[in-house]
């Protein structure tokens, strides 16, 4: 009997800790085409002509990932998120930290996670564009190049500096609200850091070391009977450390919204950003607006997209900015997509033309 009880109690225990071990998942994609990419002033030759095979740069950059799940009991989870950006172009090129989060959520108070992670407007610019942000080729969407400024950003110190409050920041804590009627509210404070990596496309001002961005932003946004409809307001600063530190101010309205009726859904995003260089200086301010669709007709799904916005300095120069994408994507399997794209956009001034890409490749997750 006593040996029976020992073995009961032996088992009870194994199980209570296999109960509390954490579920890890590995997961990835690699994403490599043949691509033409060209971008030239207006009346001239092309300034940058590339062609040939792309690495990771065509519907989604590739990535490597380690995820998990802890149940804690009484509804609350434990989880982490560490997400490598990766390539298989250059084998001496180092790997970059994407996320790095760990995470509480309860299904009855919300989630909160910190660490490295999506800003709230890099995460608008992905949920309310047809093409979900998409790859390293932003050529098309308007959204997306006034906010990040990618195709510009020779003509266009603010659309770079504007970057930092739409893509990936360190030091973020991050609050979601539970679902009341369908509405959520999400809550996002930045903390002023050192990035080591600040000249990635992080806040970078040019000499001196840059700490930054910092600041908050919130989203309110619901989701029901097809639609879904957010507004997101980020307020964000960046400092360079010198002497006089150099403070800038990037503030960005987004208003974006889908609506899915069967194989049919349909995309809207307006973002309106406005950068300072100084706390005195004059303000910059580019906004636009991007509407597209995605049809699935089996394994088949075609997609499109078509924008308009302007980008005005300071000074009160003004840049029109126009584009469109369209893209086929076929599903080899759950897992392996081939896909065709080609996207354009154009720069209506004085000095700056056009830039335009056709790409196609395969991407694989796993």
């Amino acid at each position: 009997m006593k040996k029976l009880l020992i073995a009961t109690a032996a088992l009870a225990m194994v199980a209570g800790t296999a109960q509390a071990q954490s579920t890890v998942e590995v997961y990835g994609l690699l994403d490599i085409g043949y691509s033409s990419e060209s971008k030239k002033a207006q009346s001239a030759t092309p300034t940058t002509d590339v062609t040939g095979i792309n690495i990771g740069a065509g519907l989604s950059s590739s990535r490597l990932g380690f995820r998990g799940t802890e149940d804690l009991g009484g509804g609350l989870k434990a989880g982490f998120v560490y997400e490598l950006g990766v390539t298989a172009e250059n084998s001496t090129t180092a790997h970059t930290t994407r996320q790095a989060l760990v995470s509480l959520s309860s299904t009855s108070l919300g989630s909160l996670n910190m660490g490295r992670g999506n800003t709230l407007g890099k995460n608008t610019n992905d949920g309310f564009t047809a093409f979900g942000g998409g790859g390293s080729f932003e050529q098309g969407s308007v959204t997306l190049e006034i906010t990040r400024g990618e195709e510009v950003a020779a003509a266009s110190t603010a659309a770079k500096n504007i970057k930092a409050a739409v893509d990936r920041v360190s030091n973020q804590a991050t609050y979601t609200s539970p679902s009341f009627g369908g509405v959520t509210l999400t809550a996002q404070l930045v903390s002023k850091n050192s990035d080591s990596d600040a000249t990635n496309g992080e806040a970078s001002l040019g000499a001196g070391t840059t700490a930054g961005p910092r600041g908050t932003a919130f989203q309110l946004a619901y989701a029901g009977n097809g639609f879904t409809v957010g507004y997101t307001r980020t307020d964000f600063e960046t400092e360079t450390e010198a002497a006089t530190p150099a403070t800038t101010e990037t503030k960005i309205d987004q208003f974006g919204a889908t609506y899915t009726m069967g194989n049919l859904k349909a995309f809207g995003l307006y973002n309106n950003a406005k950068y300072k260089a100084s706390a005195t200086a004059a303000e910059d301010q580019n906004k636009g607006f991007d509407i597209g669709a995605t049809y699935t007709m089996g394994k088949t799904t075609f997609l499109a997209s078509i924008g308009d916005g302007e980008i005005k300095t300071a000074a009160g120069a003004t840049t029109d900015v126009t584009g469109y994408q369209a893209q086929v994507r076929y599903a080899l399997s759950k897992r392996t997509t081939a896909y065709a794209l080609y996207g354009k956009t154009e720069f209506k001034n004085a000095t700056i033309g056009e830039s335009d890409v056709s790409m196609i490749g395969v991407r694989h997750s796993f």
